[in-house]
């Protein structure tokens, strides 16, 4: 081989390397495009289960994380998106007041609505809670703190 043809050779193939490291990162960059962070909160979405204490029990996943949700933002927004009827009594100061989800209103039976966020029960108004992204909220009704 002469040195002629081993120049042109080498030339050759250092393009066709440059040409396939272009192709696979264009490739590569289609596939799995840059995370804006408004992007990730979808990966850790909010789930809610609404426990209306007479064996109906309503799930609700996939609700996308927003910044500055609450649990009763989240119960809000639900109600409205399902038509769930929904009424509450805000409170200066102290918080919301959930009065009644669905049919089942606070008192009747002597059961009043309470939750949880990730299996704890909560100890603030609605309002006051503020949520993470892949947290897990539970209402339910009934007498007492279970």
């Amino acid at each position: 081989m002469t040195l002629q043809k081993l120049k042109w050779f080498a030339l050759i193939f250092v393009i066709g390397v440059a040409g396939l490291l272009f192709l696979l990162s264009f490739r590569q960059s289609s596939i799995s495009p840059t995370l804006r962070p408004s992007d990730t909160l979808i990966l850790f979405p909010i789930t809610l289960r609404i426990d209306f204490g007479d064996g109906d029990v309503q799930n609700f996943s996939d609700i996308p994380y927003v910044t500055g949700a609450t649990v009763f933002s989240i119960l809000e927004d639900i109600a409205v998106k399902e038509k769930i009827p929904f009424v509450y009594d805000p409170s200066a100061g102290v918080g919301v007041f959930i009065r009644q989800i669905g049919d089942k209103k606070n008192g009747d039976g002597g059961r009043y609505w309470q939750y949880w966020v990730n299996e704890k029960f909560a100890m603030v108004a609605a309002d006051k809670y503020m949520l993470s992204a892949g947290d897990i909220v539970e209402w339910k009704f009934l007498k007492e703190q279970k």
